[in-house]
């Protein structure tokens, strides 16, 4: 048990440093559009009828949370010099700090349900902290994990639980968990509609058992639910937009040039290998081949196969980003490899060692982009004196600012003159 409380402290420790450049870099567009919309929100606008984007209303709402929470969100926050750095001067955004804050913490909690869910699986507690790290670490990698507080990154906790209450379900023959493996399920829904591919994989083993009766009291839940949330937008004005915005658009995504997600496939494949992803990626696949040797572990190969199914749903573009939704399932299959081949390798030191050698080369040799990553946040933001640059400031927003004012105001054809109550980029 030590060993694994020792291996979960340093995972946590390295997430924080992966997770660091984060809080200097400037807002992107996106999380511009959500702040925008969660601003409307505490100004007693409605989402798709007052302000328009393509994506379920649970991110405006944990976004206009977390902002009620901080008087200034705009007011930067000064850190003063780093040690041996006199010309650096960090004033990152109040309200960047609170996301930041916020959004690694609750990969930390992720990671705690992958670790809860890898134990109910049977894996050892070494290997249920190895799985803890991978999701911890790479939930905050740049590459998977741009901005953080992102739909994709929200959707995880109840991701992880479906697939944690599936199990219980099927292990126990307890409908109680069906009931909450739905609910939770549509809370994933409500951030990223793909991460139903979780509930899909408890479907599937189900059916797999000839327990296709069961699938009532799953997805009965997920639908009262979900209706429940239209049927509110729809009181409020909101029902159709509501609609458009979560289906029509998903729909509409996935026939825009689907001929070409059979290419974009291919060039993720190149780019999750060389950008630091192989250290989880290749682990994975080899954790196939170990979790179909066991009956329980079989969730867990059907859970990832779904994701990636999912993510070629949402055409060209879903296979090029929103890589974090694999991330679970792929920590979870590379955990149960890497505890299969370092049990089977017990008396071989020699195997060992070369085993560890090989995951600190595949690291340190496909770790490009992460390093450019945080190479340019130190020239741009910190060696350079850590003011906010020509990138980052007021001017620079302004065409986001506009485009977030079309969005506003487009959904009811209000004359807009100004971005109300939007202010600079958060990371500046």
């Amino acid at each position: 048990m030590k060993t694994s409380a020792l291996a979960i402290a340093l995972c946590v420790l390295i997430a924080a440093v992966v997770k660091a450049p984060q809080v200097v870099a400037p807002m992107g567009q996106d999380q511009g559009l959500y702040h925008a919309i969660a601003q409307e929100i505490l100004l007693g606008g409605v989402p798709y009828r007052d302000a328009w984007d393509p994506k379920p209303p649970g991110v405006f709402y944990t976004h206009a949370l977390l902002l009620s929470l901080v008087a200034d969100p705009w007011r930067p926050c000064h850190f003063g010099a780093l040690p041996g750095l006199s010309r650096s001067d960090l004033q990152p955004r109040c309200g960047t700090l609170l996301f930041e804050g916020v959004d690694f913490g609750y990969s930390l909690l992720v990671a705690g349900l992958v670790f809860w869910l890898a134990r109910r699986l049977g894996l050892s507690a070494l290997g249920a902290a190895i799985a803890f790290g991978l999701t911890a670490v790479f939930a905050n990698l740049a590459r998977m994990d741009p901005e953080g507080s992102t739909p994709e990154k929200y959707a995880l906790g109840p991701v992880v639980a479906v697939v944690l209450a599936g199990l219980l379900a099927i292990e126990s023959r307890q409908r109680g968990w069906l009931i909450a493996a739905g609910v939770l399920g549509a809370v994933a829904a409500l951030f990223k509609l793909p991460d139903l591919a979780s509930l899909g994989a408890v479907s599937v083993v189900l059916l797999s058992r000839g327990r296709a009766r069961d699938l009532v009291w799953m997805w009965t839940p997920l639908l009262i639910v979900l209706a429940g949330v239209w049927a509110t937008f729809a009181v409020m004005g909101a029902g159709r937009p509501f609609i458009e915005a979560t289906l029509g658009y998903n729909l509409a995504r996935f026939g825009f040039q689907s001929e070409r997600i059979p290419l974009a496939g291919v060039v993720t494949l190149w780019q999750v290998f060389r950008d630091g992803l192989a250290l989880l990626w290749l682990p994975a696949l080899v954790g196939v081949a170990v979790a179909w040797r066991t009956d329980r572990w079989r969730l867990l190969v059907v859970w990832a196969a779904l994701d990636v199914v999912a993510l070629f749903l949402g055409g060209t573009k879903f296979t090029r980003e929103y890589f974090v939704q694999l991330v679970p399932s792929f920590s979870l299959l590379a955990a149960a490899a890497l505890q299969t081949l370092w049990i089977e390798q017990t008396r071989a030191w020699l195997s060992r060692a070369w085993l560890l050698l090989s995951l600190a080369a595949i690291g340190v040799l496909t770790s490009s982009f992460q390093a450019g990553f945080t190479v340019r946040i130190w020239n741009e933001y910190i060696a350079n004196a850590g003011r906010p640059t020509a990138s980052s400031t007021w001017p620079a927003w302004s065409p986001v600012c506009q485009r977030t004012r079309s969005f506003l105001c487009g959904a009811t054809k209000r004359s807009c003159t100004r971005c109300r109550g939007i202010g600079p980029p958060l990371g500046s």
